[in-house]
């Protein structure tokens, strides 16, 4: 099987390192697939900040380190918003995509992604220019 470049949207990341969700092992099994088949996993910027508000906000120390270290390379390649994801961003908004969807999306989308992993089931709806396939663990 051939290298893919797979997204993951936040709420992936959350179950992946916090396995509290009954979506927490369809993630860690998707994520070790990927790592096997060396697939380049990437996130983007406003992804990390969504993902840090619940340790910060209780104070687990523990927490935010397992995703300050999932966040180092080359463990996934995180993607910050610019002015290239900016006119991808508001060709989403202009079809009612919310910006934190429309910011995850242009990011993946610039980076030309294979796969852009999520459990928002209405995103696995959209076609983005940049994204081959946009699957949804909640179908």
């Amino acid at each position: 099987m051939e290298l893919r470049s797979v997204f993951l949207d936040a709420n992936i990341l959350i179950y992946l390192i916090e396995g509290i969700s009954p979506a927490a092992q369809m993630a860690k099994s998707f994520v070790a697939d990927c790592e096997q088949r060396g697939d380049a996993l990437m996130t983007s910027s406003l992804a990390v900040g969504e993902v840090f508000v619940k340790p910060l906000r209780a104070g687990d120390v523990d927490l935010l380190r397992k995703y300050e270290s999932f966040f180092q390379p080359p463990q996934i390649k995180v993607i910050d918003f610019n002015q290239e994801c900016a006119l991808v961003f508001a060709k989403l908004r202009g079809i009612g995509v919310k910006p934190p969807d429309a910011i995850h999306l242009s990011c993946a989308s610039i980076s030309n992604v294979d796969v852009f992993a999520t459990n928002d089931q209405r995103l696995s709806k959209l076609i983005v220019p940049g994204i081959l396939h946009i699957t949804s663990f909640n179908q």
